[in-house]
């Protein structure tokens, strides 16, 4: 199996069954127990719900650390290999290359991973998102295309 840092963000961020949130407190228990995104995939089974303890439990409840075992499934390989043949960056939160400012706005709300293609120093520089609605029309495509390259005309990093 791969041991990249960005696969094993990829691989989180994959695991059947978690979502945001349970991503989200997976990620802060890292930090209170000083580990990174490499221990977490080191830890075994009951390693993991003993630095996790609310997986199964609560809000946790639907989701366990038995889908840890679907991970040797190749098919997450091939997908990584080909985001990264494609030049696609993960750029985790723990990451240097992560957009300061949108942690500081977004705070716990920050997505743990952004996919990057392209120059990904842009992303320390000031810019604007677009962010759309995926049932557009060709005029509202049109539209967005439009004020995108304006934007980067004058030399504004455009996000999406």
């Amino acid at each position: 199996m791969i041991r990249e840092r960005e696969f094993l963000w990829y691989l989180l961020i994959n695991l059947p069954g978690f979502g945001a949130k349970s991503i989200h407190y997976i990620y802060g228990q890292l930090l209170a127990n000083n580990m990174t995104i490499d221990n977490l995939f080191a830890l075994n089974v009951n390693e993991l719900y003993y630095y996790f303890p609310e997986i199964g439990k609560g809000k946790f409840s639907k989701i366990s650390f038995s889908s840890f075992s679907e991970l040797k499934n190749n098919q997450f390989e091939k997908n990584y290999l080909a985001l990264k043949q494609d030049s696609v960056s993960i750029i985790a939160i723990d990451d240097a290359r992560y957009p300061s400012s949108v942690k500081k706005h977004m705070q716990d709300s920050a997505p743990l991973v952004l996919y990057c293609k392209g120059q990904d120093f842009l992303l320390q520089q000031k810019g604007v998102s677009i962010v759309g609605a995926r049932d557009v029309n060709d005029a509202e495509v049109a539209i967005a295309k439009k004020i995108a390259h304006q934007l980067a005309e004058n030399k504004i990093n455009v996000t999406s």
